[in-house]
């Protein structure tokens, strides 16, 4: 993993940030703002969401985002934050 954090942009784009969650040498910090854009984001996607929950430092605020935007229960009381039984359960709702 990178150590140096990418020069951002002056403006932040969600397609620059979409590239960025996706990037597996962004440092947690690049991880960390890209998923604070999407995850304010109304026109971020559920698969932009689903990268997220797969980035640790911001899975937790993904998976509540997600859990918002679907109406999920949570499960026995908590966050879900495995991103496959997120992708089954958003093709099970049609959603994906």
């Amino acid at each position: 993993m990178k150590t140096k954090p990418t020069e951002l942009p002056r403006v932040l784009t969600l397609a620059y940030v979409r590239r960025l969650i996706r990037k597996n040498t962004a440092t947690h910090d690049d991880w960390a703002i890209a998923a604070s854009v999407l995850c304010i984001s109304k026109r971020a996607t559920f698969e932009d969401l689903l990268v997220c929950l797969r980035r640790y430092p911001v899975k937790w605020r993904a998976a509540y985002v997600l859990h918002r935007r679907t109406g999920r229960p949570q499960e026995k009381g908590k966050v879900v934050l495995d991103p496959k039984n997120w992708r089954r359960y958003l093709k099970s709702k049609g959603l994906l």
